[in-house]
């Protein structure tokens, strides 16, 4: 299947993006905090006070005759227009220089009109206080002299007299900087978790799967919490999640009832017995799916057998919560250390039965390739309804290829939101060219908003309000 690169809408998951939003609270948190120190360090280093002295001084011709406010207002207005160039000229500097010996380094003098009057504002900004008022007060001892290079009827009166400043004029608000840069980093860094949800090209729902997978949708299975009872969370039991249990949710266990059904009606159409279930990366979910199909399959009267066919990293013991060893394992069996009898084991509550393996094998395609266990196999098939492989995930190596020789079918399981669909339709791919059906994937560990989990499969003849109501019953009877 090509790659489809088109984003569409229902691809979207807005759950999946608040999770990882919550996920990277620490990155938030530290990105807070990279803001409130670097604002305290460009005060510390970056910033330098400064401060202002100012004074105000009115412009008036001097023995005007003009009895016109206005025309008088506009003379003092033009004189008071060139004045406040003057006292930012180098004429003034020279004569503060004069009086100071030279003007104080990073020292500026600015002018500026009060719009519409004869009212200059003339500022002195400093590095320091006394420095801002000590050169003010030399333009205050010199402004007459230079006044008369340019106008000798102009009056210059001082209206406001300078003060020697007490806070800096370029105070930095470092509470609104800090908020400021707090809430831009916020925002770019959700934006940025945001698009990288939206183009990770991972199954985020199942309108996703289907568009994007090969194969068939057998069924979506829900998020259920492992510690459902205040004693399990009080003491962190961390076992599976198995339909066995009987404080298991309503929704997880219908679905792999749904899933069951239609497998068996799969299964016994094909005249299958063998189903391989697999996964492309670890942490999927695959041996719970493997397990819960088991249990879903025993509960229909079928005799179920589940074989632990992870050699490399065993699960199932864990599963099931069986402390194998190794007189009645897997491994025993196929070192001819033990006989089949000897490895069956019926798994209380569930109906299983199972052969299971605690130990690592480091070289698992002796085993695999083996004599012993083509036998076994075959003798299985002799005994049991349907026989389940859980097999090691597709980036473990080249186990899950050569278990599909054993394989009349197989089944791919999908979590939320992990492996890169490339790589699913690559295992998809691979599963389709064995001599295994491939029947198709399950969506586990899914969560999509107004989605419904029962309605996918092939729609086998299966009735699903008939099937709902007979396992509502079957639910009934077990509790």
């Amino acid at each position: 299947m090509e790659e489809n690169t088109n984003l569409y809408g229902d691809e979207i998951n807005l759950g999946l993006i608040f999770r990882d939003l919550v996920r990277n609270l620490p990155l938030f948190v530290l990105a807070a905090l990279t803001v409130l120190f670097g604002v305290q360090a460009y005060k510390n280093l970056g910033y330098h006070p400064e401060y202002t002295s100012t004074a105000t001084m009115a412009v008036s011709a001097r023995g005007t005759t003009d009895t016109s406010a206005y025309n008088s207002l506009k003379t003092s207005n033009s004189m008071a227009e060139v004045y406040s160039e003057v006292f930012g000229s180098d004429v003034m500097e020279e004569k503060i220089a004069e009086e100071m010996g030279e003007l104080p380094e990073h020292t500026a003098i600015t002018s500026e009109l009060i719009s519409e009057t004869n009212m200059i504002l003339v500022h002195v900004t400093a590095q320091d206080p006394k420095t801002a008022y000590q050169v003010m007060n030399s333009i205050m001892d010199n402004y007459t002299s230079v006044s008369d290079y340019l106008f000798g009827n102009a009056v210059l009166e001082l209206v406001d007299e300078p003060k020697v400043p007490v806070e800096p004029s370029n105070e930095v608000n470092l509470m609104k900087l800090r908020v400021l840069g707090i809430a831009a980093i916020v925002c770019l860094l959700a934006a940025a978790i945001i698009l990288c949800n939206i183009l990770r090209s991972t199954v985020k729902t199942t309108a996703c799967a289907k568009r994007r997978l090969e194969g068939q949708c057998l069924g979506s299975i829900p998020h259920e919490e492992k510690n459902r009872t205040l004693q399990a969370k009080l003491h962190k039991i961390n076992k599976a999640v198995l339909i066995s249990n009987p404080t298991i949710g309503f929704r997880f266990e219908e679905s792999y009832h749904q899933l069951a059904s239609r497998l068996d009606y799969h299964m016994k159409k094909k005249n299958q017995k063998v189903l391989m279930v697999t996964s492309v990366a670890e942490n999927e979910g695959k041996s719970t799916v493997a397990a819960n199909i088991a249990i879903a399959m025993a509960q229909r009267n079928k005799k179920v057998l589940m074989i632990d066919m992870d050699l490399e990293k065993p699960a199932l013991y864990k599963i099931f919560d069986n402390r194998a060893t190794y007189e009645n394992s897997l491994l025993a069996y196929l070192d001819g250390q033990a006989l089949l009898t000897d490895v069956l084991q019926k798994i209380p509550k569930t109906g299983v039965y199972t052969v299971l393996n605690r130990k690592a094998i480091n070289d698992p395609l002796k085993y695999l390739n083996s004599e012993s266990l083509q036998k076994l196999i075959r003798a299985c098939r002799k005994v049991f309804d349907v026989i389940i492989l859980d097999t090691a995930p597709f980036v473990a190596g080249s186990d899950t290829q050569a278990l599909m020789e054993y394989a009349d079918a197989s089944l791919l399981v999908v979590r939320q939101d992990v492996v890169r669909i490339s790589d699913l339709n690559d295992a998809s791919e691979t599963l389709q060219e064995s001599d295994a059906e491939y029947i198709g994937y399950v969506l586990n560990d899914f969560e999509s908003a107004n989605e419904n989990s029962s309605g996918y499969g092939y729609g086998y003849g299966y009735d699903r309000r008939e099937s709902s109501g007979k396992n509502e019953k079957a639910s009934q009877q077990r509790r």
